[in-house]
């Protein structure tokens, strides 16, 4: 039941339908479900044969998702409703070949044309900081100078059969970051490291960096608070086990005199 249910928020998420979002996690599915890819290919049995293999991957998540369409309201539910904040983002895209069968190395070593991930939710928000790995194991960085990256092609459980061409398999997207989201993960706790810091300086609008860069500096601030304040009442509670001490030696020294 929750894996019909996470199939068809990833779809709502895909489709912008906010009200269907909340329903569907409401209904039981998980606000930090994953697209699901299946991937079929006819590939050679080194027999004048093939023989059908598949295997199957988690991509996208509904965050994911949101944050990569720019949709603020159904990022806003997703994140209300307990959406991780933290932790990388990552999914793989298929290969794809125009052969009528694909020989067996391909399939063993690359099925898989490439892997995306980003650091975190945040650093994806902001638009920078991601990373592509290729079928051969090379690193680029994500989004690419145009602002794009690859996504699954639609769907909450997508199965590829035999791809032969790009289409079958991805979708070129622009990614445009949104301030908007960026706010709304802060304010759900999304943690700020060097890393999202290093990601929003790659933005070229600096009110990114900026932003980080305060928020940042607040938690810290608030984070040095707290550690003072607690070293405070230490030193009081130590400070009043040295004064009962001292009372009860003076007490003591009464009855002794006395």
């Amino acid at each position: 039941m929750s894996t019909t249910l996470n199939s068809q928020l990833i779809d709502a998420v895909e489709a912008g339908r906010e009200a269907d979002v909340k329903r569907l996690i409401e209904a039981g599915a998980s606000p930090d479900a994953r697209k699901r890819v299946t991937l079929r290919a006819k590939v050679k049995d080194g027999r004048g044969g093939f023989v059908w293999m598949e295997d199957s991957v988690d991509c996208e998540s509904a965050l994911a998702l949101g944050i990569l369409h720019g949709n603020v309201a159904i990022v806003k539910v997703l994140l209300e409703k307990g959406a991780a904040v933290d932790g990388e983002v990552r999914w793989k895209i298929s290969n794809y070949y125009s052969d009528k069968n694909w020989k067996r190395d391909r399939w063993e070593e690359r099925r898989w044309y490439s892997t995306f991930s980003f650091p975190s939710p945040l650093a994806l928000a902001v638009g920078r900081g991601g990373k592509w790995t290729d079928r051969d194991g090379r690193v680029y960085d994500s989004p690419n100078s145009n602002k794009n990256l690859e996504i699954c092609i639609r769907g909450g459980a997508v199965t590829i059969t035999h791809p032969e061409k790009r289409p079958d398999v991805y979708v070129t997207h622009t990614v445009r970051p949104s301030m908007e989201i960026v706010r709304r993960l802060l304010a759900h706790g999304a943690r700020i490291t060097e890393t999202e810091l290093n990601a929003a300086r790659k933005n070229p609008d600096q009110e990114f960096f900026t932003t980080l860069e305060a928020h940042h500096q607040r938690i810290q601030l608030e984070l040095t608070t707290i550690a003072l304040a607690a070293q405070l009442q230490e030193l009081t509670m130590r400070i009043a086990l040295v004064e009962r001490e001292v009372r009860k030696k003076e007490d003591v020294n009464q009855e002794v005199t006395s």
